[in-house]
């Protein structure tokens, strides 16, 4: 029997689930939740409150989150049957038309949810950097590891598909605070999702003006998707944050023909604390649900047809010589045998890095001894000095690939023995991620303290660790490159 802990973030509550799974069933829960803004993660009062929290009631401390609607957005797409890294390329270029991401560091997902001779089906989620890495710290702070970031579409669905019968396609009405979303699913997977900025009190509204718009958005969007997707739609699954859900399912079968089904927690399960018992007569638990559902990533992680981890890939956009262009380099680099997915960190302002020729060769000389190909390097920028347009494009390129050589000798050499990785990138700040696995958490934690002297990389701090009784413990772990200022440009 194993923990795991789901913390879900909604507009005005972060709520909070641990569960004891055997197996791939749940032998008990126990719920907490405490209220939250937009602005509490700058509170300490707030960081401290929640630390206390979870300290008093024991929490399990590891998990995976998912962050407020607000913040992510998720869409689907179809791009031809090619390798995971170009589909990035592909999601990278329809990120650019998104006004929430503008000229933002974006950490996102994806997920095929069809796949033809000729072209696949995908879903992808993505959320902002700074926000998604400031959820994570900020619950560090408070004593929570996460896992994984899990959008609150997929752990609603995959609540619904563990305890309730989908026979068709169904659709998911997630109303909170300020918006409602709308998760399509069919098949075990999320197909398609839309959220409007109208939420419970749009929807609850004596003025029968604003309550019909907020249903006739519902109503069009269930009518475009079932025709233009050829979905048969029987059951609509009710998830309310605010409550008010004898009103909600009045309202929506006022115009929707499907049986609508109040989401609740399922009644043989267990509850550690009497209060959690009450809570659930009160409400049926739903509120929690998407918390729950969290958790049962735990059972088969990333071969979950609904695991989407939108904290393991970042893409840059950026300015570069006054024209913005939105890129992402994805460099394949093979040691010992394992495929590493590196994001380099190029710097827009050639002044925060060398302003010219000269010290880009001493920086170059300064890692030569772990740079492959460092003559050809050098060669290839002194033929560059006498034009400064050709330079500032290509120094940046020759720079980075001896620094990514230097960075990935030096994190690989610091391993103990029996710990591996399985992922290395670095997001647009210079902050370096590092993913592995190891045969007990003491190794693990000497890693850590290995990279404490490292020549390159500095602030090596682990973020989370588990194990399963069956498989090596697994780590994700956060650091700097030495050196590099780490404010956001």
């Amino acid at each position: 029997m194993k923990k795991i802990t789901g913390i879900s973030i909604t507009n005005e509550f972060i709520r909070i689930a641990e569960v004891k799974i055997d197996g791939e069933s749940i032998k008990s829960v126990r719920l907490e939740d405490v209220p939250y803004s937009k602005e509490s993660f700058k509170n300490p009062e707030f960081i401290k409150k929640l630390k206390d929290l979870i300290k008093k009631e024991k929490i399990y401390t590891k998990g995976f989150i998912s962050l407020d609607n607000r913040n992510v957005i998720v869409k689907d797409k179809i791009v031809p049957p090619i390798r995971k890294e170009e589909i990035f390329k592909l999601i990278e270029a329809e990120i650019k038309d998104y006004a929430i991401f503008n000229h933002q560091n974006v950490s996102l997902g994806f997920n095929v949810i069809e796949k033809a001779k000729d072209k696949f089906k995908i879903i992808w989620a993505g959320a902002k950097e700074d926000i998604l890495l400031n959820t994570i710290k900020t619950l560090k702070k408070a004593g929570f590891k996460t896992v994984g970031v899990i959008p609150s579409n997929f752990a609603l669905a995959k609540f619904i598909y563990t305890f309730y019968e989908v026979n068709s396609s169904s659709l998911i009405v997630d109303i909170d605070k300020t918006e409602t979303t709308l998760t399509f699913i069919s098949d075990g997977k999320v197909l398609y999702t839309y959220t409007q900025d109208l939420g419970i009190e749009e929807a609850t509204s004596n003025e029968v003006y604003t309550r019909n718009n907020w249903l006739g958005n519902i109503v069009t969007t269930v009518t475009f998707v079932a025709r233009n997707r050829n979905l048969s739609i029987d059951k609509i699954f009710l998830v309310s944050q605010e409550n008010k859900v004898e009103s909600l399912v009045k309202i929506l079968g006022s115009r929707l023909p499907q049986q609508i089904i109040p989401v609740k927690l399922p009644e043989n399960i267990n509850f550690e604390n009497e209060e959690d018992y009450l809570r659930m007569q009160k409400s049926g638990g739903m509120e929690f649900s998407e918390a729950v559902g969290l958790t049962l990533f735990a059972i088969e992680g990333v071969r979950d047809p609904l695991f989407c981890d939108i904290s393991k890939h970042i893409l840059v956009e950026k300015k570069s010589i006054g024209i913005k262009v939105a890129t992402t380099i994805l460099l394949l680099i093979i040691i010992n045998g394992a495929a590493f997915y590196f994001y380099p960190y190029i710097n827009n302002t050639l002044k925060s890095l060398q302003t010219n020729i000269i010290s880009t060769k001493s920086k170059i000389n300064a890692v030569s001894k772990f740079a492959q190909q460092t003559e050809a390097i050098k060669n290839e920028l002194s033929e560059l000095d006498n034009s400064l347009t050709a330079y500032q494009t290509a120094k940046k390129d020759l720079e980075q690939r001896a620094i990514t050589s230097a960075l990935l000798a030096e994190i690989k050499a610091k391993l103990p023995k029996g710990v591996s990785l399985t992922s290395v990138s670095i997001n647009s700040n210079g902050d370096i991620n590092i993913s592995g696995s190891g045969p007990s958490y003491k190794a693990i934690l000497q890693y850590e303290v290995n990279l404490s002297d490292a020549k390159y990389i500095e602030n090596a701090s682990i973020l989370s660790m588990s194990k399963n009784p069956a498989s090596n413990a697994t780590f994700n772990m956060v650091a700097n490159i030495k050196g590099v200022n780490h404010e956001k440009k």
